[in-house]
């Protein structure tokens, strides 16, 4: 649960100066009468009852709560122009274009989250970005008159906060690093030592992709957020891979019917990569190639058992 607090505008500017974070002011453009609407809305959202709310990462936060003032105190009075950046944009194209310098962080959101991720935004939805709740209200009117009477930079940070990744810290590289080697290991000739470096590739792929599922259907099935339900991910990290990861040495028939379902699912995924309904981060391609070559020679290692 989140909640609604008051602070002094110093203590504000202060706070955020410490932190060196830029702070913009837009000068609202409105009368006595509709100043005195917000102000009543902001005292009664401020009361006990009121002021906790369950945080949504997109359609409930700090951002959104702001824009829900203007929809809930004019209602059909507040028009918002069009904002959005381009046509058909979706909630996981915006938020990663904010993640190019931070690709791990990319990655995990982008395991995390679900197919309606990449539905289309509204102009309403966009603006759960402070970026574009700026935007948004510069860019609305009340009654026909803008919103925004004008904008002033209140503090401008000293240092420039924009990094730069090196290529070989992407969690791409790495995997590709990774699934090349579980791959030429896979055709090497079997060997005790290949054999044991093999087993233990195995228990370790096999018993973290199905951790990683049972956290998915966690935040699926555990949680609030809407964002990460129906996340086709689980259909590669599935949580059945951790009892399989004891099991995958075994001769039985079972085994070797998992590994061709593993293989199966794997290939579907990557052949229909673009059609898919849901955008799966490109650096889980290596691994899924992985899961996929290491399943096919657990399948036909069991076949030539008997």
């Amino acid at each position: 649960m989140y909640f609604l607090s008051v602070q002094r505008f110093a203590d504000f500017l202060q706070a955020y100066k410490a932190e060196d974070r830029k702070i913009i002011e837009q000068i609202l453009n409105l009368n006595a009468k509709e100043k005195q609407e917000i102000f009543n809305y902001l005292k009664t959202n401020y009361l006990p009852k009121n002021r906790y709310y369950k945080y949504d990462f997109l359609f409930d936060n700090c951002a959104t709560r702001i824009s829900d003032i203007f929809d809930d105190t004019f209602g059909d009075s507040w028009k918002i122009k069009d904002i959005i950046p381009g046509k058909e944009l979706s909630f996981r194209q915006i938020i990663n274009s904010y993640l190019k310098d931070s690709p791990w962080e990319r990655l995990g959101i982008n395991l995390m989250f679900g197919s309606h991720a990449d539905k289309a935004m509204t102009n309403k939805q966009i603006m759960f970005l402070p970026d574009f709740l700026m935007k948004g209200l510069a860019n609305s009117t009340v009654g026909g008159k803008p919103l925004v009477k004008h904008t002033e930079v209140c503090y401008n940070p000293t240092a420039s906060h924009a990094g730069f990744y090196p290529f070989y810290k992407h969690p791409l590289f790495w995997f590709s690093l990774l699934g090349l080697l579980i791959v030429l290991l896979s055709f090497m000739k079997i060997t005790p030592f290949t054999d044991a470096v093999l087993s233990w590739v195995d228990r370790c792929l096999f018993f973290l992709t199905g951790l990683l599922g049972c956290f998915l259907i966690f935040m699926w099935a555990g949680t609030d957020h809407q964002i990460t339900v129906w996340n086709y991910n689980i259909l590669w990290l599935l949580p059945a891979n951790i009892v399989f990861s004891f099991y995958f040495f075994k001769n039985t028939k079972w085994v070797q019917r998992y590994a061709l379902l593993l293989l199966g699912i794997n290939i579907v995924l990557l052949a229909g990569w673009f059609v898919l309904p849901q955008e799966l981060p490109l650096a889980t391609i290596p691994i899924m190639i992985a899961i996929a070559v290491r399943s096919w020679k657990i399948a036909l290692r069991v076949k030539n058992s008997y």
